[in-house]
């Protein structure tokens, strides 16, 4: 498999939730995985898989934060690969326009 190849990702709630929050950030800006949680109101559990898979799929790239960080690990950043955000976009896009379509809002 190339690289750079975004694969499909089963849309779960958990997982547009998580498209949305990630959708919000401008682009490269990183969000570390406990704010989407938050935000989400999702619980780790549930967050860490998800962004698990959309790395393996090449939705999102991710990267250890840089500077100064006492009494703690270094956080995780993801943000989406521009593949990524366009599949992202798109996917639920396509989502809301068969929702419309069947009459749910």
């Amino acid at each position: 498999m190339n690289g750079q190849e975004v694969q499909d990702v089963r849309l779960t709630k958990a997982t547009i939730l998580v498209l949305e929050k990630l959708l919000i950030r401008p682009e490269g800006e990183p969000v570390w995985a406990l704010e989407i949680c938050r935000s989400a109101d999702l619980d780790p559990g549930t967050v860490y898989p998800i962004l698990a898979r959309l790395h393996e799929r090449n939705w999102v790239s991710s990267e250890d934060e840089d500077g100064e960080h006492p009494g703690r690990p270094p956080r995780r950043l993801y943000q989406f690969t521009k593949a990524g955000r366009r599949k992202a976009v798109s996917a639920l896009l396509d989502r809301q326009s068969r929702l419309r379509d069947i009459g749910v809002r």
